[in-house]
């Protein structure tokens, strides 16, 4: 009983102390016409399986993350989701971090959500046209930030786009931002039971529930129906 006691008193503290919100979605564009694409020709195709595109996530670590956290940030944040993108997209995921890299590195990110995500954009399309990268579904531009963007506001995303912020302050938050970036949603997420009740990816934080590292069925068709005609 006293562990029971106990408990519900650290519960009790955590909701009084704990109000995340993991994502405002800023904007809500289409994503272009799929002829904006790279598309493959029919020279490209074989007889055997053509094998999807993978995604490919350019994860950009902010100057403000302690350097004892940089070694276990894709164990931490990444892996689960790698598992479940892959299972829902039969796509392989690539993260590739990009580290000491000013001005993208030390961006100025807490400001009120629209102006640290526009700004992000902006910082974002010039280093995927630099290096050449491509202007399509399949690859993202994620910036990890040690701290909220401003409030208790933990990432900001558009749906379907390729830019988003996420703070690391959660272990659900890369999962929920890149969700966005999916077309996941947060109206079609949901609280399941694991021999624990946890919340789906695109859920906000609920003391006292653990995470699922997944997302839900409804989430999951989203998800591919964007990628269904993606290379």
């Amino acid at each position: 009983m006293s562990k029971l006691i106990s408990f519900i008193l650290c519960l009790t503290i955590f909701q009084l102390t704990t109000q995340m919100s993991l994502a405002t979605t800023v904007m809500d564009r289409p994503w272009p016409a799929a002829n904006s694409e790279t598309l493959m020709t029919p020279k490209d195709f074989s007889t055997t399986a053509i094998e999807k595109r993978p995604l490919f996530v350019f994860a950009f670590v902010h100057d403000d993350i302690p350097a004892s956290a940089i070694d276990s940030i894709f164990h931490s944040y990444f892996s689960d989701w790698v598992k479940e993108i892959t299972a829902v997209t039969g796509r392989r995921v690539s993260v590739e971090f990009v580290r000491n890299m000013p001005p993208y590195s030390n961006y100025s990110y807490k400001a009120a959500s629209d102006i640290s995500y526009r700004g992000w954009e902006r910082l974002a399309r010039n280093y995927r046209d630099e290096k050449n990268l491509p202007h399509n579904r399949t690859t993202k531009f994620l910036l990890l930030t040690n701290s909220a963007i401003i409030n208790n506001v933990l990432g900001v995303a558009s749906s379907g786009q390729q830019f988003d912020i996420a703070s690391l302050i959660g272990k659900q938050i890369v999962g929920h931002e890149l969700g966005h970036m999916l077309t996941a949603n947060h109206d079609l997420s949901e609280v399941q039971y694991n021999g624990w009740w946890c919340e789906t990816f695109m859920r906000d934080v609920t003391p006292g529930l653990s995470n699922c590292y997944r997302y839900s069925d409804g989430n999951r068709e989203l998800i591919k129906s964007f990628l269904s005609d993606a290379p």
